[in-house]
């Protein structure tokens, strides 16, 4: 999960309830609730249930800027390594 933060480079895993807010944000689900039938609704709120159960998600709080993007990428190899 990708953050812009002004200044600084934070790297953490989401746990339970952020890592659902965090897929069903980025879904129809959130979005076109009128669009969909409550049994697609249904079926896409499991289905990010799920995947919340067998999937982790770390969120990268980085500046937009290029020059952080060595650094960026040197502290996601590092914390990677270490979990």
């Amino acid at each position: 999960m990708l953050n812009s933060h002004q200044d600084r480079i934070d790297l953490f895993d989401l746990n339970g309830i952020d890592k659902m807010l965090w897929l069903t944000g980025g879904c129809y689900l959130s979005r076109f609730q009128d669009v969909l039938s409550p049994v697609e609704r249904e079926k896409m709120f499991k289905d990010c249930s799920l995947l919340t159960k067998k999937t982790r998600i770390i969120r990268l709080d980085r500046p937009r800027e290029l020059k952080f993007l060595g650094k960026t990428g040197q502290l996601v190899e590092e914390y990677l390594l270490r979990r």
